[in-house]
Order: structure tokens, then sequence, then C-alpha cells
């Protein structure tokens, strides 16, 4: 257990929840370990927006307008850095969970209104939430990132080189 009051999300942040401790407001899974802030997730998103020029509600509105989403919106945090927050609630639920599609490998069901969530580093999460609601925030996130990606990012795929095809 880590505090890092100075935490920044980025690149390899792989979810960010509620701590429910009496110091700590959140709890930061990371590539690096574990970590404890005493700043709320919607803090933390901001300030890793701001950092990329832009404010958590305006990424947001940027979403709802450009995408067309509008409950449970996922967040373009640093597009350029394919970092893009998925919630599986409403961001004020205390339930909820903020997890970095970058990670997502798959979900099961776990009955009717849990899941658990695999990332792609080995590690699993189980969510309030049913598989079919993470799949279709996954979804979401995806329409989310084919909007907001760099084209860079997405040329690749698009034009790949005929030696990777």
């Amino acid at each position: 257990m880590k505090l890092n009051n100075d935490y920044e999300v980025n690149a390899r942040t792989i979810y960010i929840e509620n701590a429910y401790h009496e110091h700590f407001r959140t709890k930061i899974n990371d590539i690096d370990g574990i970590f404890f802030s005493t700043k709320s997730a919607i803090q933390l998103l901001d300030d890793a927006c701001l950092d990329d020029c832009a404010d958590y509600r305006s990424r947001r509105r940027a979403v709802k307008e450009g995408v067309g989403i509008h409950q449970k919106i996922p967040i373009p945090v640093i597009p350029i850095e394919k970092v893009y927050a998925v919630p599986t609630h409403s961001p004020n639920h205390d339930d909820n969970v903020w997890f970095f599609a970058e990670y997502y490998l798959y979900c099961k069901p776990l009955g009717k209104e849990k899941a658990e969530i695999f990332f792609n580093n080995g590690s699993s999460l189980i969510v309030s939430v049913s598989a079919y609601t993470i799949e279709r925030q996954i979804e979401r996130a995806g329409r989310c990132i084919l909007r907001f990606s760099p084209i860079n990012h997405l040329g690749f795929w698009l034009n790949k080189p005929s030696h990777i095809r």
C-alpha cells in the first residue's frame, strides 16, 4: 500500500476505485503497484485531462456531443497515449470503478449483477454490474476511441505496411 497524493493517471493506470477508507478516497491499480490517494477518481481524471489541455467536464461534453453517448460516458483522458477511462456505473455512484480500455481483456459473469473483469497484465477485478453492462461499456469506449484517437494511431491499423499484413 502506497500513499501517493501526487499520483497522475497515465498510460500505466489499470483502474481506479473507491478506497472505502477513513483517510483515502481512491485506490489506484497501476502497472507499478497499488496506490492510494485522498483525491476522488474524478479529481484524478480531471488533473490528467488538464495536463492534456482540457478538463474532465469538457471531455465528457465532447463525448456526449461528438459520439452521442449520454450515460456512463467513457472519458478520453490522454487520447495521444490511448488512455480512455471507462466507468462501470454513473461517475458519482459509490460502486463506480473507472477501468482503462487499453488493459481490458475480457469479462466473466458472476451472477445477474456481478462480473469479473480480466486485464491484460494478469490482474482482475470483481464489479457490481453485469457482464452485459461491461461489454456495452467496452463498445461505448470503442466508439469513443474511434472518434478521438489521433489519426496516426488509426492510420497504422487501416494502412498496415505490406510486410505486416
